[in-house]
């Protein structure tokens, strides 16, 4: 069964990007499937998970 996990707020510099990359990972480690969307123009999330221009 699927779940979903939603973290936002509109407050900038609240670790959000830092939160959703190390729960990210935590879950692959213990084997679940892992897909993170970046919806933040500046696409940091992406950028710490490898994703280049």
């Amino acid at each position: 069964m699927a779940r979903r996990v939603a973290i936002g707020n509109n407050k900038g510099g609240a670790k959000k990007t830092t939160l959703t990359i190390r729960l990210a990972e935590a879950l692959a480690k213990l084997g679940y499937r892992v897909l993170v969307i970046d919806l933040d123009p500046q696409g940091n999330a992406s950028r710490r998970l490898g994703w280049k221009d």
